[in-house]
């Protein structure tokens, strides 16, 4: 996954069709062209995730994006 440089913020990741994740991003509706929402904490970022059924904390660092868990 290709993703903007975040400067180590947080995202919500959802599934939308089973094994094919997306980050939620910052306009309702969205598409993959519309911005990452970013948060600057986790627990802000912990909210959002709750508002989705498949929603999930991710962490961005240094292009590089890390999960609470696998998808493997």
């Amino acid at each position: 996954m290709v993703i903007e440089d975040s400067g180590g913020k947080y995202a919500v990741e959802i599934e939308i069709e089973l094994g094919e994740y997306i980050l939620v991003r910052d306009t309702n509706p969205f598409s993959e062209d519309s911005n990452v929402l970013w948060f600057d904490t986790y627990e802000e970022a912990k909210v959002e995730a709750a508002k989705w059924r498949t929603g999930r904390v991710v962490s961005v660092a240094k292009g590089t994006l890390w999960g609470e868990e696998s998808h493997d």
